[in-house]
């Protein structure tokens, strides 16, 4: 849906909507998309809020080395440098299996991904909205 926002959005990529808000969402997570800056994208308080997410991340690629019977090893290090190289929006191809693992590892916690997802997603699907209300009382 938000590739789909990214292809129908006018101007240079770097500054469509759809691909500032995907920028965002990554340095959120703690990862970085390719010729950006996270200081452009967040402020201080995120900023602080990025480093505790690359860190979470960090440690979970540890915790999941060790549950494969492995230690700190080249995959975490690979999870790393990748999260500072993440594609740029219109670069992600939604048929790679790798890239859009990559992405459900960075973004599948983050608050703002799921809330674009439910809104966007579940709600209209489950919830009757209907944009206009009607009402009456006793004295009409």
């Amino acid at each position: 849906e938000l590739y789909e926002q990214m292809s129908d959005e006018y101007g240079p990529f770097a500054q469509r909507p759809g691909c500032l808000k995907f920028a965002r969402w990554v340095a959120l997570a703690g990862g970085r998309v390719r010729r950006t800056q996270k200081e452009d994208l967040l402020s201080e308080v995120e900023l602080q809020g990025s480093e505790m997410a690359r860190a979470a991340a960090l440690e979970e690629a540890e915790t999941d080395a060790a549950a494969a019977g492995a230690g700190f090893d080249e995959e975490a290090l690979d999870l790393l440098t990748t999260i500072d190289e993440i594609w740029p929006l219109q670069l992600v191809d939604l048929k790679d299996s790798e890239q859009m693992l990559v992405l459900f590892q960075l973004l599948r916690r983050l608050p703002h991904v799921v809330e674009h997802y439910v809104d966007n997603f579940i709600f209209p699907q489950t919830c009757a909205h209907q944009g206009l209300k009607l009402s009456a009382c006793g004295q009409e």
